[in-house]
């Protein structure tokens, strides 16, 4: 009797690479632009007020289904 093994493969980030090796590489993409500007946004404030600033921020992500899923 044999075994039968599947394997799904998933990246995070969105990496150039992951469109192009074979098979396409499912992968979840990141706001990187808004992750750096909520970043800076809460640097920002940081530095201007002296008190902690404690904050919660959300942002997107979205599933890029390809060919490894």
């Amino acid at each position: 009797m044999g075994t039968t093994f599947f394997a799904s493969n998933h990246g995070f980030d969105n990496i150039d690479l992951s469109n192009i090796i074979s098979p396409a590489l499912t992968t979840v993409n990141q706001p990187r632009f808004d992750i750096g500007y909520q970043s800076l946004e809460l640097l920002r404030e940081k530095i201007n007020k002296s008190n902690r600033i404690e904050k919660q921020i959300f942002l997107d992500t979205t599933l890029i289904v390809r060919e490894s899923s």
